[in-house]
Formats: C-alpha cells, sequence, structure tokens
C-alpha cells in the first residue's frame, strides 16, 4: 500500500471515525450531563433553603418557648391576682408576639377550666388571643399536643378563625404544663399563619418555569408548597423511584413527562423539602450550544480535509518524487546535473540532502576503489615479507646444526634461543599469546643473558599453573625483564636476584617481576612515564618499553589495567602487570 492511501486511510480511521464519533456521543451525552449537574446544583440550593426554613421555624420554636415559660403564662393560675388583670397581662404578652399582618405567625392560647380562677373568657370574641376551648368541641389535635408533653409540633388546622374569619392554616403548637403539677398541661400554645411566614423564604429560590417546591412531615402532608393547587393538609404521592429517606436526585417518567424530583430530609423538625422540576426546561437553553457544538465538528472536518489536501500536495508527491529518485539511483552511477530545491522547509532540505548524499556516496565507492587497490598491493608486500622471517629461521636453525657438529654448543645454543625468541616474538602476526609461551619468550631472553653476564644473577620462577593458560599480549613481561637486568642486577657480582611470579588476586592477574638491585628509581619518574604526562624531550626518550607495555595493556582491556611500580622491602624494584582472567576459548586471536 502506497503512502498516499495510508494517509487517507489514517485520515479516515484515526480522524474523521473519531471526530464524528466524539461529535455525536458529545451532542447525545451533553443533555443528560447537564442535567445531571443541575440536579446537583439545585440539590445544594435546596439544602440551602431548607437551612433557611429551619431558621424560621427555630424562631417561632424560642418565642413559643419564651411564651409559655413567661410569668404572665404562669399567672393564670394565681388567685391573689384578679381574674381581669390576669387575662389582660396574657392578652398583651401574645399581642407583642402576634401582628394582624398576613405575612407574621399568630399567636394563640387554649386554655379551660379558667372560670373556677374567676377568669370568664368571651367565647364570641373571635379576635381573643385566649380562647376558652371549652365553648367548643374539642379537636383531636388538642389531646394529641397535650401528650406531645411540651414539645412543639406541626399541625395544619382546619377552618381555623383566629384571623376572624375560617380558614385551613399551619400552626406550630406546644403544649404548656401546670405550674402546680409539672405532669399536667392545661394549655395549648398555637402559633398559626406559618404558611404565610414561610411562603416567602420558599418561594426566594427562582427554579425554573413549571417548577414546585413542597415541604411536608414525615407522612408526606403538605406544610407549605409553592403550587397554587396544593393546599396545606394535602397528601403527597411520589413515584417509588423518589428516594424519600435521603437527599438525592432521581429523573422519573410521570405522565409522558420526565420530572426532576430533589429531595433533602431534616431531623431538627422531621421535615422533608422537594423540589419538582420539568427536566426538559433544564435542557431547553442548551439546544443552541448543542448546534453550535455540531457546526464546530464539522467545519473542522472541512478544515481536516483542506488540510489533507495541502499535505497530500505539500508533502506526499514531493516525498514520491524522491522515493522514484532512490529507485532509479545506482551508486556509483554519475547523475546529471542537480538544481538546487527553492523550498526552504525540511522538504527542501532532504531534497538537497538526497543530492549531496548521492555525490558523497559516489566519491566514497571511488574512494572504496582506491584503498582496496592499495589493500591487495600492500597483502602482495606483507606476503613478501613473511619470506624473510622463514628465512631467517631456517638460517638460524641452520647455524645452530653447524654449531653443534663444530664443536661450538653454547654459540648454537645461543642461535637457538635468539630463534625461539624471535619466532615466539612474531608469532605470525598475533597480538596475544598464552601466559605459556609469554613465559617461553622470557626464558630464552634469560638463557642469552646469562651468556653475556656469566650467570653472575639468579632468576627463579613462581608459577601458578593455573594462570598458564591464561591469554595475554605478547612480549609484556621481556621488557620488566630486561629493565631489570640492564639497571638492577646485571653487574652486581653474582648477589643479584630475579623472582617472576604469576597469581590470581581478587579475580585479576598479576604478573610480578621483582629484583633486589642496589639503584634505587624514582617511583614519581616512572608514573610520569607510564601516565604520559607532558615530558621535556630527554625524558620523552626514556621508559619506552614501560610505556609500550602499560599503553598495549591498556587499549586492550581499558584504564583499570596496566603497569605498576613498586619499591622493595629491602632494596630493589617490584614491577606489577594486573590484567583480566581470560581463556583461549573466551577471546579470538
Amino acid at each position: 500500500m502506497g503512502l498516499k492511501k495510508k494517509a487517507i486511510l489514517f485520515f479516515v480511521l484515526l480522524i474523521m471515525i473519531p471526530v464524528l464519533a466524539v461529535g455525536w456521543y458529545s451532542y447525545e451525552k451533553t443533555s443528560s450531563t447537564i442535567k445531571l449537574q443541575v440536579g446537583r446544583t439545585l440539590l445544594e440550593l435546596l439544602k440551602q433553603n431548607h437551612a433557611a426554613l429551619n431558621r424560621v421555624i427555630n424562631l417561632i420554636d424560642e418565642n413559643s418557648i419564651k411564651i409559655s415559660t413567661d410569668s404572665a403564662i404562669r399567672s393564670l393560675t394565681d388567685r391573689q391576682m384578679s381574674g381581669k388583670h390576669r387575662l389582660e397581662d396574657v392578652e398583651g404578652l401574645l399581642g407583642r408576639y402576634s401582628s394582624l399582618n398576613i405575612s407574621q405567625p399568630r399567636y394563640t392560647l387554649l386554655t379551660h377550666h379558667y372560670a373556677e380562677y374567676g377568669i370568664q373568657l368571651n367565647p364570641a370574641n373571635r379576635l381573643s388571643s385566649v380562647i376558652d376551648i371549652q365553648q367548643f368541641s374539642t379537636p383531636a389535635w388538642f389531646s394529641e399536643t397535650i401528650q406531645h408533653a411540651g414539645n412543639g409540633s406541626f399541625k395544619v388546622l382546619q377552618d381555623w378563625s383566629a384571623f376572624g374569619k375560617s380558614r385551613n392554616t399551619l400552626a406550630y403548637m406546644r403544649a404548656i404544663r401546670k405550674q402546680s403539677n409539672a405532669d399536667q398541661a392545661e394549655s395549648i400554645l398555637v402559633a398559626s399563619n406559618l404558611e404565610s411566614v414561610l411562603q416567602p423564604d420558599l418561594e426566594s429560590v427562582q427554579l425554573p418555569s413549571g417548577s414546585h417546591a413542597y415541604l411536608t412531615n414525615n407522612l408526606n402532608e403538605v406544610l407549605v408548597s409553592t403550587a397554587a393547587d396544593v393546599a396545606p393538609g394535602s397528601l403527597l404521592v411520589f413515584p417509588r423511584e423518589v428516594d424519600l429517606k435521603n437527599e438525592g436526585v432521581s429523573f422519573v417518567q410521570q405522565d409522558d413527562k420526565q420530572w426532576l424530583y430533589i429531595t433533602h430530609y431534616s431531623s431538627t423538625f422531621s421535615t422533608r423539602l422537594i423540589y419538582k422540576v420539568p427536566a426538559d426546561t433544564l435542557t431547553a437553553q442548551l439546544e443552541p450550544i448543542r448546534y453550535v457544538i455540531l457546526t464546530i465538528t464539522c467545519i473542522y472536518l472541512v478544515l481536516m480535509v483542506l488540510f489533507v489536501a495541502y499535505l497530500d500536495r505539500a508533502v506526499l508527491r514531493p516525498l514520491l518524487f524522491l522515493t522514484r529518485l532512490t529507485k532509479n539511483y545506482t551508486p556509483g552511477q554519475k547523475r546529471g546535473e542537480w538544481i538546487k530545491s527553492r523550498r526552504s522547509d525540511e522538504i527542501g532540505h532532504l531534497h538537497d540532502s538526497f543530492h549531496h548524499m548521492t555525490e558523497r556516496l559516489n566519491e566514497l565507492i571511488e574512494e572504496k576503489y582506491i584503498i582496496e587497490l592499495k589493500e591487495k598491493e600492500i597483502r602482495l608486500m606483507s606476503l613478501q615479507s613473511q619470506i624473510t622471517p622463514h628465512l631467517l629461521y631456517n638460517t638460524l636453525d641452520s647455524i645452530y646444526w653447524y654449531g653443534m657438529k663444530g664443536g661450538v654448543p653454547e654459540v648454537a645454543e645461543m642461535v637457538r634461543d635468539l630463534s625461539m625468541l624471535m619466532r615466539i616474538g612474531l608469532s605470525k602476526g598475533k597480538l596475544i599469546t598464552t601466559l605459556s609461551e609469554e613465559l617461553l619468550h622470557v626464558d630464552s631472553y634469560v638463557r642469552l643473558q646469562f651468556k653475556r653476564y656469566k650467570n653472575s644473577f639468579q632468576v627463579h620462577m613462581d608459577i601458578t599453573e593455573e594462570t598458564r593458560g591464561c591469554m595475554v599480549p605478547k612480549v609484556i613481561v621481556q621488557p620488566l625483564v630486561e629493565n631489570a637486568i640492564f639497571h638492577g642486577i646485571g653487574k652486581m657480582d653474582g648477589e643479584g636476584e630475579l623472582w617472576i611470579r604469576t597469581l590470581f588476586v581478587d579475580g585479576v592477574l598479576q604478573i610480578k617481576v621483582e629484583d633486589n638491585g642496589f639503584k634505587p628509581i624514582q617511583l614519581d619518574l616512572i608514573s610520569r612515564i607510564l601516565s604520559e604526562e607532558d615530558q621535556p624531550d630527554p625524558l620523552k626518550e626514556k621508559g619506552y618499553g614501560i610505556r609500550n607495555v602499560n599503553k598495549r595493556i591498556q587499549l586492550h582491556y581499558g584504564n583499570e589495567y596496566g603497569l605498576t611500580y613498586f619499591l622493595r622491602p629491602g632494596g630493589g624494584t617490584i614491577a606489577v602487570i594486573t590484567l583480566p582472567v581470560l581463556r583461549e576459548e573466551e577471546i579470538s586471536c
């Protein structure tokens, strides 16, 4: 599949389809998401509204406690004060807490059996704040309130006439205990007209059009509501999907319409506040936004199509052109005249770089051809040079046998040792050898020096057998032995000693060359030679052998290995070569 087809497939599968899917999903899910978010917001608003209503109810409750504990109420049972004065005091007390204003609570005292105390209550006075309940048939709620033993309770009173005309009203009632006997209640304090008190707070929340708010008791009886067709005391029936026990948000399909129910229960006065909101009003204003989202999605797709067309013209076609050039290009083939691209972007740089690359590649091919010719010449020269050592080995071997037959065995042995020394030193061009072969090379060199110095020193070999198979760079021990003989023990007239030791120390191979030479060495000078620091010209000519050994070891294995010098206790020098432990099968020579 070509790059252009892949780009189109990529656009369709990874851009167009996902954008359409996301647009459709967002279009479909926006309304439900916003409904839920608005529902949660309304729940918080409902909680605040319920708290405000509780504050108003709590104020009425506090006022009822103050009234029921006031001395004027308690004086009704005091026989030493005239009944008229006692009644006036109670009327005045209730008047201070009440008002004929329709939006204020009306406090009324319901009592009985006060005729025996000389208090005459006029039942015909419908606006009186104190009413003799004996003049009327005792309602059922009177006994219920008495049984609450001084605790306040809500009740919807039917045909209540405390305002001069009979009507249904929401009242908060509290029984007043006798002063002489706290276990018995003798009167009831009624705070009526509470629907007018609570209605402003209930209507203070601006709910969507068609919404209603209901404040109910535990029995789902309406205490106050914003619905004109729902009177106080009406029993509300809610769908089963609405959770009335806890606070929450519920969407319910009811009467071919979806409703949002928001509920909250307060245990302070055992009341429940409910919002009933048409769900469609929550998203009515969102339709333009949804169409905007759809429009933006379509515009985005159009722009993406235009971008893909531009991408095809500006990127894909030049890349296809470069692809044809690469297919037609043959390395080493001379190309025609190159014209620099007029584009300054990445595609133009790629075009120019391709031409530069082909030109450079042609140059490298030509250079490689020349190098191969030179390599052939060098190989021929190398083959020619290999004849010379071979001829030298044969010649030395002939001299050895001539010496043996001519009665000069010492000369013959020296020739043999020299032949061995050269054979191992050259070793057919190999750079790595076994420690065993390296020690043979040293042994040949030592025998030659014995002849020169007439056995004026001794050599001790302390070789650990396990180290003999280790692989080491060739000709690294002989230069150290040479330095020890020439600069240390060569002229000690039989007192010189040389020790060559091999051992394993902490997982590495150590080769020690130790002498008892009398001439002390300068360790700082040796350190400078080995580290190849800036040195004066006379110093550069010294220490070539040890510098060569140290450098070759570090080139092979790294700077953590190499050559180190120490002073020998009692006189002399110790040279230590540190190498990794490598076997013949682990490396390729």
